[in-house]
């Protein structure tokens, strides 16, 4: 259930809270340990950041009823959450469950009502990888997230960092295009009269070796093109780690 009051405090400033409530019910055959804790959480899945938990010591007697009161400011209106709930017996993860919600911002003085009813079917096998898994392992493979992979650009002569595949895009012209170099010192640039034109060349900070030339008529936030060619890059993939 989801229910939202106001709480006037001493000084008259008015502070509003909001309520998750719900049933977790076993659906197994099998008798849970009496030693293991089950946790139930409130996260806020856009930042992976927990906002509050609640832990219950007997998991013997289901079905569990929880409930979860939260302060609206410290939930985000375009944010993502989920309950999560888990069982741990010894540091060791028995269970985990993850329900997405959709959590109301803005409460009037009428009750809002959602039923949450959270099955915990037979544990899984246990496996001790998981305590040690990174927080973009566990999201990945335990919340079925996704990692984000980047590229860079680096000079095939001295390997400098020249450019990010967040700053390519597909200029029309077959040569690879960025709107801006990877930092500030990765490039230098020197004034080009060959071929009969006046072209502003581009060459690494670092080495000094020919990368291309540079335009103005590349998109925002630049303004620039910087048409490098291909021969003079190596590529390397990158995953980015948030």
């Amino acid at each position: 259930m989801f229910a939202g009051r106001t709480r006037k405090l001493s000084s008259g400033s008015r502070v509003q809270r909001g309520a998750i409530q719900g049933i977790v019910i076993y659906n197994g055959n099998a008798s849970l340990p009496s030693d293991s804790k089950f946790y139930i959480k409130l996260i806020d899945t856009s930042i992976d950041d927990e906002v509050l938990s609640k832990s219950y010591m007997d998991i013997e007697k289901f079905p569990i009823k929880f409930k979860l009161v939260y302060p609206l400011h410290n939930v985000r209106r375009l944010g993502t959450y989920m309950i999560s709930v888990r069982i741990i017996q010894n540091n060791k993860t028995l269970f985990i469950k993850d329900m997405n919600l959709n959590l109301p911002v803005v409460f009037t003085k009428k009750k809002q009502v959602q039923n949450i009813t959270i099955p915990v079917n037979e544990p899984p096998p246990y496996y001790p990888n998981i305590e040690k898994l990174t927080p973009l392992q566990f999201k990945v493979t335990q919340r079925s997230g996704t990692e984000e992979v980047s590229s860079i650009y680096t000079c095939v002569v001295c390997n400098k960092t020249l450019f990010s595949s967040e700053h390519k895009y597909e200029s029309g012209t077959g040569w690879p295009s960025f709107y801006q170099a990877a930092f500030h010192d990765s490039v230098g640039t020197t004034k080009d009269t060959k071929y009969g034109m006046i072209r502003t060349e581009v060459h690494c900070k670092n080495c000094g070796a020919h990368l291309g030339h540079v335009f103005e008529d590349g998109p925002k936030p630049s303004g620039l093109r910087y048409c490098i060619n291909a021969v003079a890059l190596n590529f390397i993939e990158q995953v980015k780690q948030k």
